[in-house]
């Protein structure tokens, strides 16, 4: 910060306080109080770089394991196209949507007690709701036209 401030002809203490301090003398205080305001600031900026990173690690995992999942059923029902869109569109969509609906209301719930915006999360949980929604209701209607005598 030294070089920035003297290249732009500031004190320090002006740079990181933003304003340009009209005294000569600095006093010990406000020095102590703008570096300690500074130094709080970096840190929670890194402890919020770090929580992103823990969700953004916890994500991954939950795709990998997805993933790994899906291929083990390719891998046990065999390469047939129609078994392949069953287990995909049949099975693994809806019981992921199904997860994800719950996981995200739970979030959500919890940002709403702690007073956070749980606009985006609930948003997200209607979508897998309404995956799981239109899955059921694609199959009702599937089972309707493929199955006519059976009602």
């Amino acid at each position: 910060m030294e070089p920035l401030a003297e290249a732009l002809g500031v004190s320090v203490l002006e740079l990181m306080k933003s304003e340009k301090i009209v005294e000569t003398n600095i006093q010990c205080g406000d020095a102590d109080t703008v570096l300690t305001d500074t130094i709080k600031a970096a840190e929670h900026q890194k402890q919020v770089e770090r929580q992103q990173e823990k969700r953004m690690i916890l994500i991954t995992i939950g795709a990998v394991a997805m993933l790994s999942i899906f291929a083990l059923f390719i891998d046990n029902i065999g390469w047939r196209m129609e078994n392949i869109l069953f287990t995909s569109v049949g099975v693994v969509l809806p019981i992921t949507s199904i997860i994800g609906f719950f996981v995200l209301l739970i979030i959500s719930l919890i940002r709403r007690i702690r007073g956070k915006s749980c606009k985006q999360t609930m948003a997200a949980a209607l979508v897998f709701g309404g995956i799981v929604a239109a899955v059921v209701f694609a199959t009702f209607v599937l089972a309707l036209f493929a199955f006519p005598g059976q009602r």
